[in-house]
């Protein structure tokens, strides 16, 4: 998951889903990266476990699929 943003020595990134700025890294973790989406996403839009949940990723996966077409 590559950086969106450097401010000062803090690194942050776009939520995909909403697009809000938060902070990832240096033991700040405000959102996530999700690879069976390859989208990253803040806690908001994030499920705190995505990982177990296959039908959240299926729902995700829908999502996207529909608004890059």
């Amino acid at each position: 998951m590559p950086f969106k943003e450097i401010i000062g020595d803090k690194i942050f990134h776009t939520c995909d889903v909403c697009g809000t700025k938060f902070q990832f890294g240096r033991s700040v973790y405000q959102g996530r990266y999700v690879p069976e989406i390859d989208r990253t996403l803040c806690n908001g839009c994030a499920p705190h476990r995505w990982e177990a949940s296959g039908e959240t990723v299926a729902l995700l996966k829908r999502r996207f699929s529909k608004s890059e077409t």
